[in-house]
């Protein structure tokens, strides 16, 4: 069983995947992988943006953050150059042999992972609420709000997954919706 949990920025997608890791899935976090491929790909990414690395000549992740959630066309081309570096280092890290694996992504579909889950779980909740909770982790409440506007368009993708669940509220409340949905599919956790 391959999971799916998707959901705009600060919707809850990590701290679910955490719970459900704890519970002996396998997670495969989009994010992780990012990082992972954003330095693999120094080089090509500093020839298409220039000057965003730091002084130890590593990616800085605010820099491009900054560039790219405020360009579009920007956002574009990073997304075609680690979009399929990700999606192929996911699908290395998908064991079929595994009893139950989690991808946690805000992107999964636009990856082109969301073919290779058995379901799919929407984490939904107010855009103010995610601001707060991204704020909360240390980011600048312009960013957040930057962050999720360049989100937006997953809104479209919620009816095509399998479940929807909304996280506000205590992370338990949560977790005992996504313990009551997987129990539906026949997953005990």
């Amino acid at each position: 069983m391959v999971l799916g949990l998707v959901g705009k920025a600060g919707s809850g997608k990590s701290t679910v995947a955490d719970e459900l890791e704890r519970c002996g899935a396998k997670r495969i976090s989009l994010d992780k992988l990012g990082h992972c491929v954003l330095a693999q790909s120094s080089k090509e990414l500093i020839d298409i943006f220039g000057q965003i690395s730091s002084e130890s000549g590593e990616i800085d992740r605010g820099k491009l953050g900054n560039l790219v959630f405020s360009d579009r066309s920007a956002l574009q081309k990073l997304n075609a150059l680690i979009h399929p570096l990700i999606r192929s280092k996911a699908l290395q890290e998908i064991d079929i042999d595994y009893p139950f694996s989690v991808i946690d992504g805000a992107l999964l579909h636009e990856i082109g992972l969301s073919d290779y889950c058995d379901r799919i779980i929407w984490l939904d909740c107010p855009d103010e609420e995610a601001v707060r909770r991204l704020v909360a982790r240390g980011m600048k409440r312009e960013k957040a709000i930057a962050i999720l506007r360049s989100q937006s368009h997953l809104e479209t993708l919620k009816d095509s997954c399998d479940a929807v669940i909304s996280t506000t509220g205590s992370t338990e409340a949560t977790f005992m919706k996504v313990r009551s949905v997987l129990f539906e599919w026949g997953i005990m956790v």
